[in-house]
């Protein structure tokens, strides 16, 4: 295959593909963008140490049970452990759950951004002229304030969200087609500026888990309307976006509550990239440590991988997708949760995945000339810190 028909070849697809995700996207908020669809599920099998984490309900003699519930610690006897042939004495198991308490309020600050990004390498002379590159990317920020209204026997609670400030950037192919901050005084009658000041209630567990929607039509319907903002700010009140923005999915896919440093678990999420086909990932989520210094810190920190539970789902999108198979791929997907148990608040939690597809001429390679290649990316990032 020569140069000039690996390149035409390799670009025709890549072309359909910008004009997929990218071009047919100006002028709107493009929801063909979105890294989609993504699913979450939780891996029932663990991997535990070697001894299990006691039960939540079991108490050392030397404590009671409220005394354990107030600390959120499930301790065993140390006497019993310095008892087993001189063998470290395990740290004690925490419980990872959510606190809530009527009446208290804290204010976090969620961040979310998905990207594409499309670029060519090379010699410019080499670059076919109808090729575009750029990056399309949309970014939120939001800062919201979250008041426990009640708290249920289970610890789970009803909490109303209203929302204080708002920032939004849809960027196609680097131009911005839709700029919001709420603190802009040329925003004002943005529809955007509608949902400042507003909310709607959530049911969520101790776990991390929204249970429930509750109240967030009213806001909706101050929504409406036909332009791009419009269409925006109805999505960011979906069903889908509100349990993304708060829901905990480190702590909703743990099985059970007590959890020793060492001890793991996972979840699995799926992700599907258009022409470059889907990508299953199994999060495996790791207590590091306790940090004790000031207060007790749970730190948690999440390592994916890929996963074999939708392999034949992959494997039949690859089978449709020639072009995928002519990249060579590279990924990270990591993340991080910090969570404060005296208070059962979280410090910050943050996600990230990014990936990239990369294919070259193999002529130029071969020949020892500067080889041109076309680069694929895409990111996405979820970010939540308490900004009190």
């Amino acid at each position: 295959m020569t140069k000039t028909a690996f390149i035409s070849g390799v670009l025709q697809g890549v072309l359909i593909f910008l004009l997929v995700c990218m071009a047919g996207c100006r002028g709107v908020d493009p929801g063909s963008f979105e890294i989609e669809p993504q699913t979450e599920r939780e891996v029932v099998s663990a991997a535990a140490p070697a001894e299990e984490a006691p039960d939540a309900t079991e108490a050392p003699p030397a404590m009671t049970k409220s005394d354990l519930a107030e600390k959120g610690v499930v301790a065993t006897d140390p006497a019993q452990q310095e008892a087993q042939d001189g063998a470290a004495v395990p740290e004690e198991a925490v419980k990872l759950t959510l606190k809530f308490v009527p009446g208290h309020t804290v204010t976090y600050q969620v961040t979310s951004e998905v990207q594409k990004s499309v670029q060519w390498q090379g010699t410019p002379g080499a670059k076919p002229a109808a090729f575009k590159g750029g990056r399309t990317a949309k970014r939120l920020e939001m800062t919201f304030e979250q008041e426990v209204e009640s708290v249920d026997a289970e610890g789970d609670a009803v909490v109303r969200i209203t929302i204080k400030a708002l920032k939004y950037l849809n960027r196609v192919r680097d131009s911005a087609v839709l700029d919001f901050d709420s603190t802009r005084a040329n925003d004002p009658n943005n529809p955007l500026a509608n949902l400042v000041g507003g909310g709607y209630k959530l049911e969520i567990s101790a776990r991390g888990k929204v249970l429930a929607l509750i109240d967030v039509e009213p806001l909706r319907q101050a929504v409406q309307g036909t332009s791009a903002a419009h269409d925006t700010a109805r999505r960011l009140l979906s069903r889908e976006q509100i349990l993304a923005r708060h829901q905990v999915v480190a702590l909703s896919a743990l099985d059970g509550a007590a959890v020793r440093p060492g001890q793991d678990w996972s979840s699995v999420k799926t992700f599907s990239f258009g022409m470059m086909g889907a990508k299953s990932f199994e999060k495996v989520y790791t207590l590091k440590e306790v940090q004790r210094d000031a207060g007790s810190l749970a730190v948690i920190e999440m390592k994916a991988i890929p996963s074999a539970a939708m392999a034949e789902e992959m494997h039949k999108s690859q089978a449709v997708n020639p072009f995928s198979q002519m990249f060579d791929n590279t990924e990270s997907y990591e993340g991080r949760l910090e969570l404060e148990l005296d208070t059962g608040t979280i410090r910050r939690y943050v996600e990230e995945m990014r990936t990239e597809w990369v294919v070259a001429d193999p002529e130029a390679v071969s020949g020892g000339a500067q080889p041109s290649a076309l680069r694929m990316g895409a990111t996405q990032l979820y970010r939540l810190e308490n900004v009190e």
